[in-house]
């Protein structure tokens, strides 16, 4: 297959991927996505902290048509072929836990869910986009090079304070962000998170 059709699949595949995110991220109360979940006790909540890494496992159980790890290994594929380079960007949502001690998971909700809105608002359909742990976000951008990355990141910063102004989250939302870059990506992304998560700590720094 081509270039140009093996992308069509994977832009079909992620157009795939960002209707899963909001069917099992956001709709679902047992994920840090979901609506308040009125009617149930604090320890009931903690299941929130459920990555949609494993909901995604669980639909490819249930012979849904696509997984996370089968994105990111075709996006890397597309990348490589077309030379065109790639970024993973790591998102930590700043204090989260101080948050769910102080304000309840129902807030912590609310941040989360802000997060990913602005994440997948501020990025482009091609861009594949995950909840990573209790409260990371990893998005790989296919097609960008290493000067893209401080634009993403001032527009996530600025559709984040949009969103939490507008939904009178009593909270300040912030996120650290750390950033690694390929021109071959490799098949396995593991790689690309040590490097990101180093240059999150260097941020901090």
């Amino acid at each position: 297959m081509g270039a140009v059709g093996g992308f069509g699949v994977v832009a079909e595949a992620v157009d795939f991927f960002r209707h899963l995110l909001r069917k099992y991220a956001i709709g679902h109360a047992s994920m840090a996505f979901g609506p308040h979940r009125s009617g149930r006790a604090e320890k009931a909540r903690a299941p929130c902290h459920h990555s949609l890494v494993r909901r995604l496992r669980l639909a490819r159980e249930h012979r849904l048509p696509v997984a996370l790890h089968d994105q990111y290994r075709r996006l890397a594929a597309v990348a490589r072929r077309r030379k065109t380079g790639a970024l993973l960007l790591i998102v930590d949502v700043f204090q989260l836990k101080a948050i769910n001690d102080r304000w309840g998971y129902g807030i912590g909700d609310d941040v989360l869910r802000i997060v990913g809105d602005a994440l997948v608002e501020g990025t482009r359909t091609t861009d594949l986009i995950v909840r990573h742990g209790g409260d990371e976000f990893v998005i790989f951008f296919p097609d960008a090079g290493p000067g893209d990355a401080e634009i993403v990141i001032a527009r996530v910063r600025e559709k984040i304070k949009s969103l939490a102004a507008r939904r009178g989250v009593p909270v300040a939302v912030h996120c650290n962000f750390g950033v690694a870059y390929a021109q071959a990506p490799p098949d396995n992304a593991d790689e690309l998170l040590r490097e990101a998560d180093q240059d999150m700590l260097r941020r901090k720094w």
